[in-house]
């Protein structure tokens, strides 16, 4: 080490031990020293750094490399397999008070649902009636037909009271045809909304409850 720190004097100690070390694994007697000596060069002392600061690098940015996509010598490293929890424990570890709590929370939302649903079937059957008001369907006929309308169906409020609206004046035309095939009446074409009722009674005699 000293003839080193001789021969090469202003080089970092570090890298001039490192050298030493080399040369302490070749040299086996003292007089092996000045020949061990003269093979070593500034050039060679940069090459061997240079070497083991680049192979240090990558050691470096393989083990980063490998410990972020969980690898070990470029193999996917394989976690034991985990336990899966008993789901039959977990409620047994459930206290009283905790299960009391969740039966009454579920409870609560039932009661939640139930009371949506209610005010949803009650906000369509307020636009299934506004929608009735402004078709051309009788006043008295209306209420009744209100019944036909089913606000759980997948068909919209305004294609059910269209269609509503569509069979009442085919069968408003189809009375006046059979009324003047029949020769009662004024024969004016037009029938009046108590022709049309009588007439309506007679095609739905039973009409179903409101859905």
């Amino acid at each position: 080490m000293a003839a080193l720190k001789t021969k090469f004097n202003g080089v970092e100690e570090a890298i001039l031990d490192r050298q030493a070390d080399k040369l302490a694994k070749t040299v086996a007697q003292e007089d092996q020293i000045e020949t061990a000596l003269s093979g070593v060069t500034f050039a060679t002392l940069l090459q061997s750094e240079t070497d083991r600061r680049t192979t240090e690098a990558v050691d470096t940015a393989v083990k980063k490399y490998e410990k972020k996509y969980n690898l070990r010598d470029g193999k996917p490293i394989e976690e034991p397999e985990k336990k899966k929890p008993d789901p039959k424990k977990e409620t047994d570890d459930v206290p009283a008070w905790a299960k009391a709590l969740t039966e009454k929370l579920d409870t609560y939302d039932e009661k939640l649902s139930k009371m949506e649903k209610e005010r949803e079937k009650t906000s369509k059957l307020s636009q299934a009636k506004e929608l009735l008001k402004a078709s051309k369907i009788p006043d008295k006929l209306k209420d009744k037909w209100l019944k036909r309308v089913d606000v759980d169906d997948e068909t919209s409020l305004e294609d059910q009271v269209k269609a509503l609206e569509e069979e009442y004046l085919e069968l408003k035309q189809e009375h006046i045809n059979e009324s003047v095939n029949e020769g009662e009446g004024k024969q004016t074409g037009v029938a009046t909304n108590a022709e049309m009722s009588e007439y309506l009674d007679e095609k739905f005699p039973k009409e179903e409850s409101a859905k």
